[in-house]
């Protein structure tokens, strides 16, 4: 790193070493800024899913033991426990999926370079 500077200074190119900088600086900001927006509508959607799966889940386990349904595996009535293990075995399907979203930004930069 040393020598490179030494060899820029030799030949008087300060001025343009910089500007080419701050050139490649601003592209990268540009991207940068574009992949956290991606990223985080991605994150939102993926939580707003997942919320919103948490309440359609309970909301129907809550009428299906409200109305005494028959669960046909079991031929009993729907239970608590029987709806929360369902949920929960669901959402843990889910958040193993969930698992790529630490790599949505390289899979954005992948596609943004073509």
């Amino acid at each position: 790193m040393l020598s490179a500077l030494k060899l820029v200074v030799s030949f008087a190119q300060e001025d343009h070493t910089i500007r080419k900088y701050d050139e490649i600086a601003e592209e990268t900001k540009i991207v940068s800024k574009k992949a956290s927006i991606q990223q985080g509508i991605m994150t939102g959607f993926f939580l707003s899913f997942m919320f919103g799966f948490y309440l359609f889940s309970y909301a129907v386990g809550s009428l299906l033991i409200e109305r005494k349904d028959i669960n046909p595996a079991t031929d009993e009535v729907y239970s608590v426990v029987e709806i929360i293990t369902t949920s929960q075995a669901t959402m843990t399907g889910m958040m193993v999926f969930g698992s790529i979203i630490p790599i949505v930004p390289a899979i954005i930069k992948a596609l943004m370079v073509g």
